[in-house]
């Protein structure tokens, strides 16, 4: 593994300090990869907002504590130049899900996603103003070999890739708006048989065999390159889209190549929705974190869904993972 990235890594996962603050009592609200680090977005359960970003860059101990008490997420606001999380108004409990039914109204994104042969007009006042942007067609490939195409607004052409945790990417096409982008995303789909969505559960599963980097890359290009073919070959006056030429690639941030180096790796075998846990965080891909239960130098290496506290009260504090020896601080 090239020292440069699990040295870095490394000395943050052994921050004696905890990311946290010891006792509090929080909603885990998703993660934030808008910033200069990934960071959990917390709030307190009753708050108004907004929710607070915890840098995910050192350790993470906490307890979820039982029976588990589910939060609705929230929702984003889009309506200005730059979107913001808002917290949900009546902090409706959930049996399943990550929103309730008003936030999700109020977001707008499933009906954009089932109506994108709709004109601007038609989609939820919240959307407009983003939709109506500039957006780009990409496909992308993951640890696990899985290769998808997707959009995304060019205000979000880095987070919205690193938020979903790949090994590589290439932007294909540019867009006049996100619904041209919606429309070729789904051709691009019916013709090369590329799915829109790969779980998390098989991104795990990658990183559980050595990651060939060089190897997926090779084979993204090649998938790349037959959507910016497809794209140029449905382009049209009325499209909406133009291929791009070269393809422009996207790469992932150090801290989730250093995920896919230490490949490779354990999966993580307690559920984090329940009991205590100590993470020694060394790096982050989309939603799944690289880690060690203890500080200790040569201690076994774990990786986790950190998406399974979607939702979740939990409690922050000196607390230690299942099976882990006793560390002193």
């Amino acid at each position: 593994m090239p020292l440069s990235l699990y040295a870095r890594y490394d000395r943050l996962a052994r921050k004696r300090e905890s990311i946290a603050m010891t006792g509090r009592d929080e909603a885990w609200l998703g993660i934030d990869w808008s910033g200069k680090n990934p960071a959990a977005r917390l709030a307190e359960v009753g708050s108004v907002g907004p929710a607070r970003l915890m840098s995910l860059d050192g350790t993470l101990r906490f307890r979820t504590p039982e029976p588990a008490v589910r939060y609705c997420a929230g929702w984003f606001d889009l309506s200005g130049p730059d979107g913001r999380h808002v917290v949900c108004d009546t902090w409706e409990r959930l049996r399943a899900g990550r929103q309730c039914a008003n936030c999700r109204r109020r977001e707008g994104f499933l009906v954009a996603h089932q109506d994108f042969h709709a004109s601007l007009e038609r989609m939820p006042v919240n959307l407009r103003g983003y939709l109506s942007r500039p957006h780009r067609v990409y496909v992308d490939i993951f640890s696990d070999g899985s290769a998808k195409v997707g959009t995304v607004a060019e205000l979000r052409l880095h987070t919205r890739l690193a938020e979903q945790g790949p090994v590589a990417a290439y932007y294909v096409a540019r867009t006049s708006d996100g619904l041209a982008a919606r429309r070729l995303e789904a051709a691009v789909s019916s013709r090369l048989r590329l799915p829109q969505a790969v779980t998390t559960g098989r991104k795990l599963r990658g990183l559980t065999s050595k990651v060939d980097v060089v190897a997926l890359q090779a084979r993204l290009l090649e998938l790349a390159t037959q959507a910016g073919a497809l794209a140029g070959e449905l382009a049209g006056a009325e499209c909406g889209w133009s291929p791009i030429d070269p393809l422009e690639p996207w790469r992932a941030p150090a801290v989730s190549a250093a995920v896919f180096d230490a490949t490779p790796l354990m999966v993580y075998p307690e559920a984090l929705t329940s009991g205590e846990h100590s993470l020694y965080l060394c790096g982050l891909s989309g939603s799944i974190g690289f880690f060690s239960v203890t500080p200790d130098e040569g201690a076994t290496r774990y990786a986790a869904n950190l998406s399974q506290l979607n939702n979740l009260v939990i409690t922050f504090g000196e607390f230690q993972s299942a099976g882990a020896p006793s560390v002193l601080f």
